[in-house]
């Protein structure tokens, strides 16, 4: 990648931009203006895929074609920088670039207003475009910590990633420039024939519509005040029963201290407000004491952005880890002895004190099944409920385990989703008949922030 030109900025010396890597690749970051940042910007050229020859002709794939970079001031020589199929459509950053300028103009807002942050591998493959729109379309909550109003497009032109586009509020947060924020319209294509990147026009004018509404909602947010009491009952009540007790316990801890919270014995039965915690990390953009309904919307927003394990999911009390004793569809194979996998796993939950690991299977002679294993468990804690985790390949897998019919009465199956599937099988139906309605899909590896407005006004009526 090239120094910047003269008027660009780098936002870190060149040492340390390289710290930072992108499926890999080292980035620079660059900020200026539009026409600064375009400078910045490789050009890139479609060429037939095919070995170099020596003299003779070399045959090209009829299938694949060959994205190469072309020659820059400091690069005198063209460097390939991915392979892609005939159907794949090559999208150059200066096309995204003028697009996104185009959408801008289009809105009337003044592009001299407009200032431009750029993070780019380092042979220009992967590029995330940052446009700040003028001071007047910020948000100030009285912090002075505003609520910058951006377009952020990213492109790829070796399709290692997808064109998106996003207009949004983000807000620095602390000395190193950290941001959160909040997205307000998007546009995510793969790299083909169908792709329009002048539909960021589309996500632009759609976006700020949304975003004079938002605006103003914050607006109000910030002048409705809350009392202490107001947020205890939020948190003990609608909350807990929305996204379950630790997440409840978390967000009462961040909203009074600024602290993530870690939840610590005894695990007794008391409301979120009351559980024994630790303080955890610092949470960024949170006001504490919260004072009023956009302090409790930022620990909320970024709470739901965190909410990443199962445990939360669930809304489970604990959670208990089996190394499998002797597993019998393994037999034949060089697997890891049964006291490394117990040791591998204790150090895998040391830090949750909410997970524990249990030996049960490691203390049966013979041969484990998960269906004996849930008998045992179901006798010795009669009074409690039990879900079983497992992957989307083992749910796949379930009918060639021992008695899957009773071990689906014995337990719920949250399964792992890795693909929006989230409808189990037919022909695993008809082999298992009820198996979807014991059946709960998580999200991983997070949970997509969900719509909690309407729960700032519960807690006013509160």
């Amino acid at each position: 990648m090239s120094a910047p030109d003269q008027g660009v900025n780098s936002f870190h010396d060149p040492a340390a931009a390289t710290r930072a890597v992108w499926l890999g690749s080292p980035v620079f970051r660059y900020k200026g203006s539009p026409a600064d940042i375009h400078h910045c910007l490789p050009e890139f050229e479609r060429q037939p895929f095919r070995l170099p020859s020596n003299g003779g002709a070399s045959g090209a794939n009829e299938a694949l074609d060959a994205i190469v970079r072309l020659p820059m001031e400091t690069q005198q020589q063209e460097i390939p920088i991915g392979v892609v199929s005939k159907g794949y459509r090559l999208v150059h950053h200066q096309e995204v670039l003028n697009a996104a300028l185009r959408a801008i103009a289009s809105a009337r807002i003044d592009l001299n207003e407009v200032t431009a942050e750029l993070r780019i591998t380092q042979l220009g493959e992967r590029m995330e475009l940052g446009l700040r729109l003028p001071e007047s379309y910020k948000f100030d909550p009285g912090d002075d910590r505003a609520m910058d109003l951006r377009l952020i497009v990213i492109n790829s032109v070796d399709g290692s990633t997808r064109f998106m586009a996003v207009l949004g509020w983000l807000r620095f947060v602390c000395t190193n420039g950290l941001i959160v924020g909040t997205t307000q319209a998007q546009y995510r294509r793969a790299h083909i024939q169908g792709l329009e990147i002048e539909d960021v026009q589309d996500v632009l004018q759609h976006g700020l519509e949304l975003a004079e509404v938002e605006r103003d909602r914050y607006g109000d947010w910030v002048t409705a005040e809350i009392s202490g009491d107001q947020a205890k009952r939020f948190v003990n009540g609608p909350l807990k029963d929305e996204w379950g007790v630790k997440a409840a316990t978390r967000a009462y801890h961040i909203a009074n201290t600024g602290l993530d919270a870690v939840l610590v014995p005894p695990f007794e039965k008391c409301p979120p407000s009351e559980k024994a915690v630790k303080n955890g990390r610092h949470v960024p953009g949170a006001h504490a004491p919260a004072k009023n309904l956009f302090d409790i919307s930022q620990v909320l927003s970024w709470l739901a952005g965190d909410r990443r394990d199962l445990q939360e999911q669930l809304a489970l009390d604990t959670v208990t880890w089996i190394p499998a004793g002797d597993p019998w569809r393994k037999r034949g194979r060089t697997i890891a002895s049964a006291a490394d996998r117990l040791a591998m796993v204790q150090l895998a939950v040391a830090d949750e004190p909410t997970w524990s690991v249990s030996t049960v299977e490691l203390e049966r002679k013979g041969p484990t099944y998960s269906v004996d294993t849930m008998e045992e468990l179901r006798e010795q804690y009669e009074d409690d409920s039990f879900t079983l985790v497992l992957g989307q390949d083992a749910l796949e897998d379930l009918p060639n385990w021992h008695e899957p019919e009773r071990l689906i009465q014995l337990a719920a199956l949250a399964v792992a989703v890795r693909s929006d599937k989230r409808q189990t099988n037919p022909e695993l139906e008809a082999l298992l008949p009820g198996l979807s309605k014991r059946v709960i899909w998580l999200d991983m590896p997070q949970v997509r922030p969900p719509e909690y407005r309407h729960w700032l006004l519960e807690i006013l009526r509160t």
